[in-house]
């Protein structure tokens, strides 16, 4: 009878089984065309018996794998980013990988001291929403040979493959629409454009049809509820139809209640990029776009993967999943 309060040991299972080590090591790695299926269902049926659980280090250091992929987010805060993670999880766990979040807290600093402590552990794969715009920075703190991703943006200098939005085009469609449904001016609220590659893209294409947009920056870590909504109020003209188009999810739920103030114009619109289906019980007849972040990181989650099983070298290419309006 196994002792209980005995760890059992890939040896104890061996001798249980009278089979050796490499044998068992063969089995617990998935080589079962190394074996006979009679071998296999003893070698289960030892450890089902004696309870041996794989010591997760061990088997690492055979097999040079931790089957883990580490997931760089901006923000866990953001319905992007944990949708994102999600769809990376969802097809990283059909080849037995783990993935394992990580927030930079929209920090780019925070985000370079997690790729240095991703680097000294053992992980597989990197996949990141990066705060850096350029990819030789981030390069500086990985040391280690593996595959890497970037998701959402793109980099200056990048070698890594790459999934983003269709930006420019998406935000170009709805500008031509509401410039249809005759608004006159446009108010952009972004977090600081700076060289960040989605805001560029969006900023640019609202100005294409909007040329005479005003674009407001804000600090997203600050409280700018109704200092934002009281500077909006006072930039805009009542006499005109307004939009005001949001870059992204948190301006937007923050300007929702921009729309009840009295002493706005009527005819002011919101729009920008959302996905939470909440923003739709607080005015259901705001119009969005949705980037589909949960397809962006299934996406991600096969490329990645791709890599993983071809172990071939990081290439620049980029793969573009196109936004819904």
């Amino acid at each position: 009878m196994t002792n209980k309060n005995k760890t059992v040991s890939i040896n104890d299972v061996a001798l249980a089984a009278g089979v050796s080590i490499a044998t068992v090591s063969r089995f617990l790695n998935g080589q079962l065309n190394r074996m006979s299926a009679r071998t296999a269902s003893k070698i289960q049926t030892i450890i089902d018996e004696m309870g041996y659980v794989p010591n997760a280090a061990a088997r690492q250091l055979m097999t040079k794998s931790s089957k883990m992929i580490a997931v760089v987010v901006a923000n866990i805060d953001d319905y992007f980013s944990s949708e994102l993670f999600k769809g990376i999880g969802a097809i990283a766990i059909t080849e037995g990988y783990t993935p394992v979040l990580f927030d930079a807290n929209d920090d780019k600093q925070q985000e370079l001291d997690v790729i240095e402590k991703i680097d000294q552990q053992n992980f597989d794969a990197l996949v990141i929403q990066p705060l850096n715009t350029d990819a030789q920075v981030i390069q500086k703190h990985i040391k280690r040979k593996i595959p890497i991703l970037t998701v959402d943006r793109s980099l200056d200098h990048s070698v890594w493959p790459n999934v983003i939005s269709d930006n420019y085009d998406i935000a170009k469609t709805a500008s031509n629409y509401y410039l249809k449904k005759g608004y006159q001016q446009v108010v952009i609220v972004t977090e600081p454009v700076g060289t960040v590659s989605t805001r560029q893209a969006r900023v640019t294409a609202i100005k294409d049809v909007y040329p005479d947009a005003i674009t407001v920056e804000v600090d997203i870590k600050e409280k700018i509820g109704d200092k934002l909504i009281t500077s909006l109020i006072d930039k805009i003209d009542k006499n005109k139809k307004i939009l005001v188009f949001a870059l992204k999810e948190r301006l937007v739920l923050r300007l929702a209640s921009l729309l009840t103030k009295p002493e706005v114009n009527k005819k002011l619109m919101l729009t920008g990029f959302a996905e939470s289906d909440i923003i739709f019980d607080i005015n259901s007849e705001l119009r969005l776009v949705r980037q589909n972040p949960f397809k962006m990181g299934a996406t991600a989650g096969e490329l990645i993967l791709d890599l993983l099983k071809s172990k071939s070298e990081n290439i620049m290419e980029t793969t573009i999943v196109k936004a819904e309006f």
